[in-house]
């Protein structure tokens, strides 16, 4: 369940999708928090994926981020990506990591991901 009580739905097939990611072969690179700050300061087309759900994401979010709730994003990242430099961020970095996993698999993507998700976002804007 999350922190408003909802149960979570999917979860087994989430984590079979982390655990398929994980040992694709194509690479993404993850990103430290501050690196994730300088490439949006140095890069002008980048695309920024929020993979937590709504609820979180309105509680705060990085300017400029799409939310698309990891389960979403895993069935339409076609339709997310639609610069050549992508970035997920989820929560402590899991689930982000398996969707740009996804994205650099489709080979026409610079997928990134940011280490320690939102947590190390926010910890750094402290």
């Amino acid at each position: 369940m999350n922190k408003n009580g909802r149960k979570k739905t999917g979860i087994a097939k989430s984590l079979f999708e982390v655990i398929c990611a994980l040992g694709q072969k194509r690479k993404f690179r993850k990103i430290s928090a501050s690196e994730f700050f300088e490439m949006t300061r140095t890069k002008k087309d980048i695309t920024i994926i929020d993979c937590r759900d709504k609820e979180d994401y309105a509680e705060g979010h990085i300017d400029g981020a799409i939310n698309i709730p990891y389960q979403i994003f895993m069935k339409n990242w076609q339709k997310a990506t639609k610069t050549k430099i992508v970035v997920t961020v989820c929560y402590l970095g899991i689930y982000g990591r398996a969707a740009a996993q996804k994205i650099a698999r489709s080979g026409n993507h610079t997928a990134y991901t940011v280490i320690g998700g939102m947590q190390a976002v926010d910890k750094l804007n402290q």
